[in-house]
């Protein structure tokens, strides 16, 4: 609604429009990078915890001159391995919503994109003054935008399906 009520303060402006959904973007993409976080910070601890549980078997070892207790050493392997797999199990069932949201908002965000550009458009088209020799304005032929509309609009509307395109490369993106 405010992305609405921004483009009937200021009609016709390509640059309003885009402000307007780009004010949207932070609230639909509040929780990304937490989950975004996640996603990177778990497999780190598995590692670390992989480290820790392999300096514990190498410490059994140098405990043990003769021969080493294997159980000691299988508890520091199996301390790695635990680690491992919590960082690993927590990625994957964290990366599954972080992608469903992704393409959710990618496709939100689309949408606000061609219904603002339409709507421009729109004000555009009710904005040209009209003569009584040219019943349509100066519109182009049978009513439709300006150029500068229609490729305005044709942006938007290429930005639309972006559930289909590969994502931006963002540092806090995994």
């Amino acid at each position: 609604a405010s992305v609405l009520r921004d483009l009937m303060d200021a009609p016709g402006s390509e640059a309003v429009a885009a402000e307007a959904v780009e004010r949207q973007r932070p609230r639909l993409e509040r929780f990304m990078p937490a989950l975004s976080t996640i996603i990177t910070v778990c497999p780190m601890l598995g590692i670390l915890g992989t480290v820790t549980g392999i300096i514990a078997s190498f410490e059994a070892f140098a405990r043990q001159q003769a021969a080493a207790d294997l159980g000691e050493v299988s508890r520091g392997i199996a301390e790695a391995l635990w680690s491992t797999a919590g960082g690993l199990t927590v990625t994957i069932i964290v990366l599954f919503p972080y992608n469903v949201f992704r393409a959710q908002l990618d496709r939100t965000l689309g949408r606000i994109e061609v219904m603002v550009a339409q709507v421009a458009q729109q004000q555009h088209t009710a904005a040209t003054p009209q003569t009584p020799d040219d019943p349509g304005g100066s519109q182009t032929p049978a009513g439709s935008a300006s150029p500068a509309d229609q490729a305005a609009v044709q942006r938007a509307a290429s930005t639309a399906p972006r559930a289909n395109r590969p994502e931006r490369n963002e540092s806090s993106d995994p």
